[in-house]
């Protein structure tokens, strides 16, 4: 291991977002009553200061939470005489940063924890009890952080504390609880694990509005009717069928021309079951079908 040089003499929080640094420092003497937030970029084989987010009192209490896949940056800010706190989401532009969004938060955030577009923040309690805890899931749509639901398992105890530790991992949330539905203090903690993957896409059949802006397992309307040009088996129904003008029509163009000669040579000698392509009706797609098909070209 080599030492290269101090950054901050008194830095308290650190984290990567993108290719910058962020620090969490208190400001040097004389100003040890103030906090700041300060962003440094690799340059000349060391950190320099670029940019300083923000400024506070030393009273104030900031988290930092770096973007995985990106970036961005998140700060958690609890005001503990206030009982309250703010997220403040910000984004670089060169290596000047800017505010992007901020939310409320009525109760102190404890724990958090983020991916690409989803944020989980705990809470100390809510409505199950002073010590139940609380966990309020968030989605990033367009650079905007928009509050989803709360995290509920089926059974929560008033001294649960659940949202000690959470992780996001693929399309799951597992969150841990200090106690499981107890109201006394036995230490039988639990894992819970909560499905978040689902549709966001209001279009489709299964829409579900808890789920932050993922479209992978969305289910569109399609065209379920065999008999139709475009019948796709993989949606939902509510689709709009397409049918062709006649058996010869074989693309739901509207025209007869050389692509549709093409696809009944492809089923010549069909017998039976010919539902394109046999335009006399003798149950097999044969020569005067062809002919009757050049007859009808464009």
């Amino acid at each position: 291991m080599e030492f290269v040089h101090v950054i901050e003499e008194d830095a308290r929080d650190a984290v990567m977002a993108g290719n910058h640094m962020i620090l969490k420092v208190n400001s040097s003497y004389p100003n040890t009553d103030t906090l700041q937030i300060k962003s440094y970029d690799w340059i000349d084989n060391g950190w320099q200061c670029m940019d300083t987010l923000l400024t506070h009192g030393m009273s104030d209490n900031y988290r930092l939470i770096n973007h995985p896949e990106g970036s961005e940056l998140v700060l958690i800010h609890n005001q503990v005489d206030s009982n309250y706190t703010t997220l403040y989401s910000y984004s670089p532009e060169n290596s000047e940063w800017s505010l992007q969004d901020s939310i409320h938060l009525e109760q102190i955030g404890l724990t958090h924890t983020m991916d690409a577009h989803r944020l989980l923040i705990s809470h100390s309690g809510n409505h199950h009890g002073l010590y139940s805890g609380k966990v309020d899931y968030y989605g990033l749509n367009n650079g905007v952080w928009q509050y989803l639901t709360e995290l509920i398992p089926t059974t929560l105890g008033p001294w649960d504390k659940i949202g000690k530790a959470m992780c996001l991992h693929g399309g799951k949330a597992f969150v841990t609880s200090f106690e499981l539905n107890d109201s006394n203090t036995h230490y039988d903690g639990a894992l819970f694990t909560f499905n978040l993957s689902g549709c966001a896409d209001p279009v489709a059949c299964n829409y579900d509005p808890t789920v932050p802006f993922d479209t992978e397992l969305c289910l569109w309307p399609t065209c379920l009717d065999e008999l139709a040009c475009n019948y796709n088996p993989t949606g939902c129904d509510g689709g709009e069928c397409l049918y062709p003008m006649n058996s010869a029509d074989t693309d739901c163009s509207g025209n007869i021309d050389e692509s549709d000669l093409n696809a009944c040579i492809d089923i010549f000698g069909c017998v039976g079951d010919c539902t394109l392509c046999d335009l006399d009706n003798d149950g097999v797609v044969g020569t005067n079908d062809i002919i009757i098909l050049i007859s009808l070209m464009d």
